[in-house]
């Protein structure tokens, strides 16, 4: 059955008792993903009579399947990518409701054995206490299960322009209210003068309405989100920067790609060529001010374009992509800032304390040429790990799964 109610590109299926009883438009470019996800549903008829089965955009099973069921199977899968959203105008890293009201659906039927399977990386951290019914499969990253095959034929950008006068690049095309750390990056990186040296692709619709950088602090203020306060001291600088923002011209003007919207596509049409001019890149993630996130391919498309990063990502991302081998350049990149809690705070001191590479476009080349062939370890990580992560994450799939049986 198919519900013409959701979004186009949604990709959501149950399955209960064994019965298909819902299926959604597969979401294109997650080939992989969906075949991943037919095999741990073919194991679990295996080995349950009866079981809840879902699968598709995290957020969307939540809204249209889970949130709404009162009579779970003995055992819930729920294997997704993508987060639960629910972020509209939050400043800081407060648990959000949808998250609050997942906890409370897996603890208010302690009869079913829950396990989910998805591309959030500390998932936990958004519960404030254990439960004891819920098991977590990690799925590695978005990015690892997006067009897969497109990027495992893709060259890193190792052939730079050293007669670029931009040396750095910061590209976001939606600055929407859920994402509010893209535009006030955009200021920051305005208000520190820093577009003479690289290039901001950016809209500054969020700041259009607002006469001032005042102004803007008691719009959040006034709406309970204090924590714009974080940049009191910085005021000077945001001003500068909303008041260019607000004008600024240099979009994201990238070309509606096929339907598909490949990612791929996208890096060797568009990105390449800027990636060939810069060699830094703040990279705008997707989530910044939850407790733990996905990693997109804007992560790795900065690591196929050979740029060092300075993340705008949740608390920790820095931490976990380290942990799972990537080289972070911590020799050139100070990324000190990962640790901070506040998102805000984490954001300013990202930017300030790696002021240097985003000015100095003699010492970044400089360094890059001395640590050229780090990139490439980067780039030849993710083809690996990607392409043993359907099997790997399948291996962990079942034995989780048998886990759950003797708890039943």
């Amino acid at each position: 059955m198919i519900n013409s109610s959701l979004s186009h590109y949604a990709s959501i299926a149950h399955y209960c008792t064994n019965e298909m009883t819902h299926l959604i438009i597969n979401r294109a470019g997650f080939e992989d993903f969906n075949t991943f996800v037919k095999r741990c549903y073919n194991h679990c008829q295996q080995k349950f009579d009866v079981f809840d089965f879902y699968s598709g955009l995290f957020d969307e099973v939540w809204t249209h399947y889970i949130a709404h069921n009162k009579n779970f199977s003995p055992v819930v899968i729920v294997a997704c990518t993508d987060y639960l959203q629910n972020d509209g105008g939050f400043l800081s890293n407060q648990i959000r409701p949808a998250y609050k009201d997942l906890a409370d659906t897996i603890k208010n039927n302690p009869q079913s054995q829950f396990i989910f399977c998805n591309t959030t990386f500390e998932f936990r951290k958004n519960f404030t206490s254990s439960l004891d019914n819920l098991e977590f499969i990690n799925l590695g990253s978005e990015s690892q299960w997006h067009v897969v095959d497109g990027y495992l034929d893709i060259d890193p950008v190792v052939d730079k322009n050293f007669s670029s006068k931009k040396h750095w690049i910061s590209c976001s095309i939606n600055c929407k209210d859920w994402r509010l750390h893209r535009p006030l990056t955009g200021a920051f990186l305005l208000g520190l003068n820093a577009e003479a040296f690289g290039n901001l692709r950016m809209s500054g619709e969020e700041f259009k309405m607002h006469d001032s950088w005042e102004g803007y602090k008691y719009y959040h203020n006034f709406n309970d989100r204090n924590e714009i306060n974080e940049l009191v001291a910085y005021d000077e600088i945001m001003e500068s920067g909303l008041q260019k923002l607000k004008n600024w011209t240099q979009f994201s003007t990238f070309d509606t790609l096929p339907s598909t919207r490949r990612s791929d596509l996208n890096f060797t049409q568009q990105l390449a060529p800027m990636y060939k001019n810069s060699f830094v890149e703040v990279v705008n993630e997707t989530i910044f001010f939850q407790r733990g996130g996905i990693i997109t391919e804007k992560t790795f498309q900065s690591m196929f374009g050979c740029n060092f990063p300075i993340m705008m990502c949740w608390q920790g991302s820095v931490a976990c992509l380290r942990n799972l081998g990537y080289d972070m350049f911590d020799d050139v990149v100070d990324h000190s800032y990962d640790s901070i809690e506040q998102p805000l705070t984490r954001l300013a001191k990202a930017l300030t304390c790696n002021k240097r590479l985003l000015l100095d476009g003699d010492y970044v080349k400089q360094k890059w040429l001395e640590h050229s062939e780090r990139f490439q370890a980067n780039v030849e990580l993710w083809k690996k790990s990607t392409r043993e992560l359907p099997d790997l994450c399948f291996d962990k799939f079942c034995d989780t799964v048998d886990k759950a049986i003797a708890k039943l």
